[in-house]
């Protein structure tokens, strides 16, 4: 019951003041407002300048009836309950009353108690009828912003019902998918998945049926799609599920994870070849300490310059060849832009100068002086330089192509223009704009902006913002009218590209202008005669029947049959009730019998139809009963499909479930601002992300104040785009409430209402922290790979097979790296990049395994190479080298394309092999005919190793040992136990070797003497950790 405030304010409408005065006071008294009216027309201007929760209206006024005051209040404001307080008893005056509108009907004298209950309830009544509307509203807007939000959506979101069944998908599905709604509503969900899922998909929903429980429900799982077309492609899918009263829902959030994927595969690829391409940098690099004298040098630069590597180690670098100019004359030090980086800190470019040759020759170069800076000083200089003889002879090449190009400009019809981004300078114009714009080509290079002065009025604005901000990103192209000096109209087509220098920067814009005046005209005729066949021949969009006092059907429109699946004459002297569904008939024979009653009136009602076809649509219909030119009676009714409105009205009670269960199932952090960029929402994954504990702390705050910097100014900007109907992105650093740092793909997007306005703004961020993590480290992999490729002492190769020849063909192209021809003294014309420099100098005895290795490789499915051999050197001794190589391509049968690897000379580890085993072998034969044991203690772990020598000596049988130190006390003669367990704690307190005897009885009882010799090991602490030693028999000390 609503309760009774002073804010409840009541309106009396009574010509008799002492009534009047006495409701008035009743009222006051129980806290109400009031105002008193003495006419109809006061009554209605106080209820149209205040707003009444209930109005008490006497019938009799002076001037008029106080029925019409209740007409009118209902027509305004049919929530306001109005009761009837008059003097009037008759039938006709009360019922009538109620009949109209009235919410109850009162007769004076009044009852004060019945007058207080009758009020409270109208109060009551009124308050939830307002409440209802609002709830109402409340609930569209919500619908619109549920919309809003999955259209807005960059990924797949997917609703089904318990059997499996779609029952809707929003716009990046049917983009993903390559489906239209109509294809897939109803159907199962295994359409949109390869054949191997479906079965255990069937499977899960059958799980889910039974036991209510779900394998995938609230995780993130990688697998496959299926398109409309075949195609197969990889998505990231995340399931929730909830339940209603009468049935069970899915509904997926799919993500197309293609490209992720490509990149991990392109990440893994570099991976592979930077763990086997070192030293092939085509430029020279060579480092300079804080005195100009050389720290290292590679192996291009030493090449390019004709010195061994270890020749200019070292060496002032600036004497060896930087020490003339190209004309000859001395280039002193202090000059020099490579040794200015040591002085100065600041990195130097010098895009042409030469180097002098060992032979004395120059060469033509560019090269970069970059100072090392350690602890806030220069210690040294990292040059890199790179021989442009072939970029001089391409510049040459390139002058002589721009000669062609303007050859090519100067005779075609269009216009090609090239500009500065900034549109301040016209770099080039073509003579077509003389001929296009009527103008001269000097105007234009004098004057830049007068070709915009020639725009049309209605189209300069527009194509003046479109130039200064579309043409740097190559998304121009526009078409616009301009006015000739002799005043007639062309209409251009005008489209610019981009122009990049090698660092990417946009230095040009260049353009071409089309004069498109024919084409217009005809586009325009075009438009013109569709426009005349719409209005000629289009059917009006509403369903028209008339029927007569029988319901048989007299006319209908062509719209009205083809919507019911029929043709016109099928309708025609046919009932009416035929197309109503079974259920409604008997209620349209009663309505058609109302209008009929009524001539003239207008009544509304809503029914079901049935199509041809036995589909049902909901109509909202109105009909009135008029006389036809025979003056009999007939029905004009006219039909609105309103059947989406209906279904919309059924969907619309789950739209709010399922909208947080999309906003609560994906993994992006989600939220909605207002138009001034204030936070409104946040989802439950973006608050987990960002470690929010409480989100009012940060609702109406600015969202762009959680970025700072540059993100700042991206986020502000996303925000303008999407306020202007457009879709903002950037990547920014936003850390978690806690610091943990964190990087964001954003896109921010507009939330349309129903009518299509903007009301709110969409910001969703995806985590992409690991991606830039995994650049990071393949920075840093890099980073590695370069300080590698300086200290590595093996040799690489790279490897391609060429097509329809075996892999071993002697002219098969192998690059071997500078250092395979330095291990075998090989010049680069003794062992060119070639298979065959290789196979050639391969050990006979080494070949078959080698190449049985190989052949397994390439052409049987093995991955991995790792195989020792021999190699001739230039000096005619064979070396050992240890060979590891990668299979990094294959065609469409598994065969090799391209092998990598490294080769490592092992010749003195071989050398250093085949010692150890000759003294391995001695050994083997000193302690055999020495009867000498060898014995090993890690006192950490208490085990004891024996060698089969030192069984014998107990007179134990090889391998019974059980290998502790307790079983070796065991076996200690007891009278000599004591001292001998005194002996080793006390050498292995502070003693560095370890000496004892003690005897020792074999099985046939006869005693035997045994010493024993070892060195003590011990840990950083001092603490003994293993004895190693040997034990021999005492000859001559036998008892028996």
């Amino acid at each position: 019951m609503t309760a009774i405030t002073p804010g409840h304010s009541i309106l009396v409408v009574d010509d008799d003041p002492d009534i009047a005065l006495g409701l008035q006071d009743l009222l006051d008294h129980d806290g109400y407002q009031v105002n008193v009216a003495g006419t109809c027309a006061e009554a209605l201007t106080q209820a149209h300048e205040h707003q009444y929760n209930a109005v008490l209206l006497d019938l009799g006024l002076p001037d008029g009836d106080g029925s019409s005051v209740l007409r009118t209040l209902q027509e305004q404001q049919p929530q306001l309950p109005v009761i009837i307080l008059t003097a009037y008893t008759s039938a006709d005056r009360t019922v009538g009353s109620l009949t109209q509108g009235a919410f109850a009907y009162l007769t004076k004298p009044y009852n004060r108690d019945e007058l207080r209950a009758v009020l409270r309830r109208a109060i009551g009544i009124q308050a939830l009828a307002a409440k209802a509307e609002h709830a109402e509203h409340a609930l569209s807007e919500s619908e619109a912003r549920f919309r809003s939000l999955v259209e807005a959506a960059t990924d797949s979101i997917v609703l089904a019902d318990h059997n499996g069944h779609i029952l809707s998908w929003n716009q990046a599905s049917s983009r993903l998918f390559g489906y239209t709604d109509d294809e897939v509503r109803g159907k199962p969900l295994t359409m949109l998945m390869p054949q191997r899922y479906r079965v255990a998909h069937e499977r899960g929903l059958a799980r889910v049926k039974d036991t209510g429980q779900s394998r995938l429900i609230g995780r993130l799982v990688e697998l496959e799609g299926l398109r409309k077309d075949g195609s197969e492609f990889s998505i990231e899918l995340s399931l929730a599920m909830w339940k209603t009263d009468v049935a069970v829902f899915f509904s997926g959030i799919i993500r197309d994870i293609t490209q992720r994927r490509k990149a991990e595969e392109i990440l893994d690829r570099l991976r592979h070849l930077h763990e086997v391409i070192l030293t092939q940098a085509g430029e020279g690099i060579y480092g300079l300490d804080r005195d100009g004298l050389t720290t290292f040098v590679n192996q291009t630069a030493a090449q390019v310059l004709g010195y061994d590597p270890s020749e200019l180690i070292d060496q002032s670098m600036h004497t060896r060849l930087h020490h003339s100019r190209p004309d000859g004359s001395a280039y002193p030090a202090d000059h020099c832009p490579i040794y200015a980086a040591l002085h100065d800190g600041v990195v130097h470019r010098v895009p042409r100068d030469v180097f002098w040759r060992k032979d004395g020759t120059s060469i033509p170069v560019e090269y970069v002086s970059t100072p090392i800076i350690e602890k806030g000083t220069v210690a040294g200089a990292v040059v890199v330089f790179r021989d442009i003889t072939e970029r001089l002879e391409a510049e040459l090449a390139v002058e002589e192509s721009q000669e062609r190009f303007l050859q090519l400009a100067e005779h075609i019809r269009e216009v090609f223009w090239i500009t500065d981004p900034a549109k301040t300078r016209v770099l080039y114009i073509s003579p077509g704009y003389e001929e296009v714009w009527g103008r001269s080509c000097e105007s234009l290079y004098a004057m830049p902006d007068s070709w915009m002065d020639a725009i049309h009025s209605d189209d300069r604005l527009r194509v003046r913002d479109a130039a200064m901000s579309r043409q740097i990103s190559g998304a121009y192209s526009e078409e616009y009218r301009i006015l000739r000096p002799d005043g007639s109209v062309r209409w251009i087509w005008d489209r610019a590209f981009p122009i990049r220098d090698a660092s990417g920067t946009v230095y040009r814009i260049a353009g071409f202008a089309e004069d498109v005046t024919e084409r217009k005209r005809v586009e325009a005729a075009l438009i013109e005669s569709e426009r005349r066949y719409r209005v000629l021949f289009d059917d009006n969009p509403s369903m028209y029947f008339m029927v007569d006092a029988a319901g048989i059907v007299l006319s209908v429109n062509r719209f009205g049959a083809d919507r019911l699946g029929y043709d016109v004459p099928e309708l025609l002297g046919s009932s009416v009730l035929n197309i109503f569904h079974p259920d409604d008939q008997d209620d349209v024979r009663r309505n058609l019998a109302a209008c009929l009653s009524e001539m003239g009136r207008p009544r509304g009602w809503e029914f079901r139809k049935v199509r041809k076809d036995g589909s049902v649509i909901w109509v909202r219909e109105t009909a009135q009963a008029v006389l036809n030119d025979q003056q009999a009676p007939v029905v004009l009714i006219v039909c609105e499909d309103i059947t989406a409105m209906k279904e919309a009205e059924l969907a619309l009670h789950d739209s709010e479930e399922f909208k947080n269960q999309i906003l609560r199932s994906s993994a992006d952090c989600i939220k909605v601002l207002d138009l001034e960029g204030r936070l409104q929402y946040m989802n439950d994954a973006g608050q987990t992300i960002l470690h929010i504990r409480d989100l009012n702390a940060y609702l109406n705050r600015p969202w762009v104040d959680l970025w700072e910097g540059d993100d700042r100014n991206a986020a502000l900007a996303a925000l303008e785009a999407a306020k202007a109907g457009e879709v903002g992105k950037f990547v920014g650093f936003c850390p978690t409430t806690d610091g943990i740092a964190k990087w964001w793909d954003v896109q921010v997007t507009p939330m349309l209402d129903t009518r299509g306005y903007t009301r709110r703004l969409l910001a969703i961020s995806r985590d992409i922290t690991d991606y830039r993590q995994v650049q990071e480290s393949l920075r840093a992999s890099e980073e590695r790979l370069e300080s590698v490729i300086r200290g590595s002492n093996d040799g690489f190769w790279d490897g391609h097979v060429l097509p329809d020849q075996p892999w071993y063909s002697p002219m098969t192209p192998v690059w071997w790296s500078p250092r395979v021809r330095e291990m075998l003294g090989y010049n680069e014309q003794e062992f060119p990049d070639i298979l065959d420099s290789w196979a050639s100098r391969l050990h006979p005895d080494d070949r078959e395994i080698v190449f049985d290795r190989l052949t397994d490789c390439l052409k049987n499915g093995s991955s991995h190479y790792d195989v020792d051999y021999r190699l001739l050197t230039k000096q005619g001794d064979y070396c050992w080298f240890h060979a590891r190589a990668e299979v990094l391509d294959r065609d469409a049968h598994g065969y090799a394309l391209r092998m990598a690897g490294s080769l490592q000379c092992i010749t003195e580890r071989k050398q250093a092999e085949a010692h150890l085993r000759l003294s391995e072998e001695r050994l083997r034969r000193a302690l055999t005919e020495s009867e000498v044991g060898i014995w090993d203690w890690d006192l950490q772990s208490d085990r004891l190793y024996w060698s089969p020598d030192v069984e014998v000596l107990f007179g134990l049988t090889p391998g019974s040992f059980p290998g502790t130190y307790a079983a070796y006390i065991g076996l200690i003669y007891a009278l000599d136990r004591g001292s001998v367990l005194m002996q080793i704690e006390h050498s292995l307190h502070d003693q560095a070797t370890l000496n004892i005897r003690h005897r020792v009885v074999w099985t046939d009882h006869s005693i035997h003497w045994l010493a024993w010799t070892g060195r003590i090991h011990r840990n950083a602490d001092g603490v003994a950790t293993r004895v190693l030693g040997i034990v021999h028999a005492i000859k001559g000390h036998s008892d028996t």
